[in-house]
């Protein structure tokens, strides 16, 4: 049996959350990629979101969340998220070779949008999380400077 293992982040801006479609399965899924050796999950996640989308963040490590999965019959596969809020987007830019689409959506949008039950459940733990930061201090992911819509 093998291990693989990802990481990412949930990037918040104000009501919305950034998905990327992801070239390889066609799917939306939030933006991560393999743990390199010597990194830890955090410089995975940051450094991942700024390979594929060249967005600037903020990661919030007390915001972690994990899923794991049988990718195929010999290979175990666990990703770990990371909340985050934008900093910039100004030079935001499409990893072209890895995605097809990147783009921000409403939060009431996302359960529509991604298709794995694993990341759904991620997703349902992290908008409670993003609820109560919205509730108890909306500078977190409040007003920002931004290209994309």
């Amino acid at each position: 049996m093998t291990y693989e293992k990802s990481c990412g982040a949930i990037i918040v801006k104000k009501d919305q959350v950034f998905l990327v479609k992801q070239r390889k399965a066609g799917d939306y899924n939030f933006p991560k990629g393999h743990v390199e050796q010597g990194e830890i999950e955090e410089e995975t996640a940051y450094r991942e979101v700024k390979e594929e989308t060249n967005l600037s963040i903020s990661i919030l490590s007390q915001y972690r969340y994990e899923m794991s999965f049988q990718k195929d019959q010999t290979t175990k596969k666990e990703v770990v998220y990371f909340l985050a809020s934008l900093l910039d987007d100004h030079d935001a830019k499409r990893l072209e070779t890895e995605l097809l689409e990147m783009r921000w959506v409403g939060l009431d949008q996302v359960p529509d949008l991604i298709v794995y039950p694993e990341l759904r459940k991620v997703w349902s733990q992290a908008l409670h999380d993003i609820q109560q930061i919205n509730q108890t201090d909306p500078s977190v992911f409040g007003s920002i400077s931004s290209k994309l819509s």
